[in-house]
């Protein structure tokens, strides 16, 4: 499968605003709110059953076990949740996230 897109996420950004730190394959990102953001793809020419996206916390950055998931993608725009793992609340933290395509 081959990667369309890489990022670097400062989520945790006093200014309550998310922004690329590193990015290549992304148009934009957006906190929605508490822990929610959407990034949206460059390329939008992907059926959204083929967009493969992973997405990992910079654990070691937070004291808190952190955990970042995929809620949805939609029309090319990727929602992401970053929680507390214990607890399950939400909250602003860093993430990494890179997207591959499937051949389908």
């Amino acid at each position: 499968m081959p990667t369309i897109a890489s990022a670097f996420v400062r989520g945790n950004d006093p200014s309550n605003v998310a922004f690329f730190r590193s990015n290549t394959g992304f148009a934009s990102v957006q906190r929605v709110t508490d822990g929610t953001y959407e990034l949206t793809l460059a390329d939008l020419s992907f059926d959204d059953d083929q967009i493969v996206p992973n997405v990992t916390t910079r654990a070691f950055d937070n004291p808190l076990a952190t955990t970042a998931v995929v809620k949805d993608v939609v029309n090319g725009v990727i929602t992401v949740l970053t929680f507390v793992t214990d607890t399950g609340i939400v909250n602003d933290m860093d993430f990494y996230i890179s997207v591959d395509v499937a051949d389908l």
